[in-house]
């Protein structure tokens, strides 16, 4: 009877142990994300018809997009790092209206709030993508 008591505690604290490792992986791999989401937004700039900026700083934002779109590919969830995808390709071909090209963002932008927010207990957001906005200098 004791070993059958010491085989359940040992099998118990191995359970405890996995499910402990996996929920500090799934911060960490949150982590990854956010620092990504956040350089990706604040390198839209670069991206802007009539920006402030001037051609190197905008050479260099886009840069940076391109550096952390590259690292969605490990992080990143499949329908966000699609989304990222389609409004590069609309920059590149130009395929899309501005107005467009920014709703793909609002897009993309809303799908990264809701995959940071997932298993938080935070309310889901409500927010749509008419209510997000960029405001230029």
């Amino acid at each position: 009877m004791p070993l059958y008591a010491a085989l359940i505690a040992g099998l118990i604290s191995i359970i405890l142990w996995y499910i402990n490792k996996r929920k500090e992986q799934n911060i960490v791999d949150r982590l990854h994300r956010e620092k990504i989401y956040k350089a990706l937004i604040e390198n839209l700039p670069g991206f802007y018809q009539g920006t402030h900026l001037k051609p190197e700083e905008i050479i260099e934002h886009k840069d940076k997009f391109l550096n952390h779109f590259a690292l969605m590919s490990l992080y990143c969830p499949d329908n966000i790092y699609k989304k990222a995808k389609e409004f590069l390709y609309s920059v590149k071909k130009d395929s899309l209206t501005a107005e467009r090209r920014e709703d793909t963002i609002r897009e993309l932008i809303l799908l990264m709030r809701k995959d940071l927010t997932e298993g938080l207990r935070v309310k889901p957001t409500k927010l749509s993508i008419n209510d997000i906005v960029f405001f230029k200098p």
